[in-house]
């Protein structure tokens, strides 16, 4: 199996940034299955990076843990880019804070 290795910073110039990418993908879809070509289309390096950024938020990891794996400097970035909003999160929540509110406070529905 390909090793996945995202250290840019040791490529000399920008032809060997954007190989060094292309072979990460390469290395991720041959560890996980996941195609780096969908309906012919090629799936490139910010598709990965945003696909498993909103993955991370449905798995509910905080958007500080999100913004560190993907290094980004600004938590604007991580929350503008790489996590969505979840109607069916958004509707749980609310359910669950509607319920602890009328049992800590004896509110009758």
């Amino acid at each position: 199996m390909p090793s996945i290795c995202c250290d840019f910073e040791r490529c000399a110039n920008r032809s060997q940034v954007e190989a060094h990418k292309i072979s990460t993908i390469q290395a991720v879809s041959a560890s996980t299955g996941i195609p780096n070509h969908i309906n012919g289309a090629w799936f490139g390096w910010h598709a990965y990076r945003r696909g498993l950024g909103t993955r991370l938020n449905d798995m509910g990891m905080n958007a500080i843990d999100i913004q560190r794996i993907l290094r980004h400097a600004s938590i604007a970035t991580t929350l503008a880019y790489h996590t969505f909003p979840n109607p069916e999160k958004a509707k749980a929540g609310l359910k669950k804070l509607t319920e602890t509110v009328r049992q800590k406070y004896g509110i009758k529905a």
